[in-house]
């Protein structure tokens, strides 16, 4: 019966790893789907002229942050 007590805490513990392995490339895949989201915004914006972005209410200083280019998720 000592094998099957362990062999049930092993069981459950490879369970839960592959539960919080599975919820770290969930979340990383949200980042990341984010992150390209806001790239692909800024890239749009910054093709706009600046009287576009005036008829939206933003100016080119809006839109680029320091560092935008290298914005990490």
């Amino acid at each position: 019966m000592a094998f099957a007590g362990a062999h049930h805490r092993l069981l459950v513990a490879v369970v839960l790893v592959v539960a919080i392995v599975a919820l770290a490339v969930i979340v990383a895949d949200r980042r990341l789907e984010a992150w390209l989201e806001r790239r692909r915004s800024r890239r749009m914006l910054m093709d706009l002229t600046d009287s576009r972005l005036k008829d939206i209410g933003l100016s080119r200083a809006d839109i680029v942050s320091p560092g935008w280019e290298n914005d990490h998720f």
